[in-house]
């Protein structure tokens, strides 16, 4: 009878962290996308950035000689 008390206590302890534990990440995703978007209003409002945040292209032939460049460092 014990084991069965302690079973039904752990089953509640762990949906009452599971319940807090979706809340926290939904909170934290909300921020994550208010953030993305006050940049993004950001940088569309004014001057593109910097010429790091942008992204990068390679060409199939530039990942190609990498890879080779890569394979023959020791």
């Amino acid at each position: 009878m014990p084991l069965i008390i302690l079973g039904v206590i752990f089953a509640v302890a762990l949906g009452i962290y599971a319940f807090f534990a979706s809340r926290a990440i939904a909170e934290e995703d909300r921020k994550i996308e208010n953030r993305r978007r006050t940049k993004a209003a950001e940088k569309s409002d004014g001057d593109s950035g910097s010429a790091a945040e942008d992204n990068v292209i390679f060409l199939s032939e530039d990942l190609e000689r990498e890879k080779r460049r890569h394979r023959k460092r020791p």
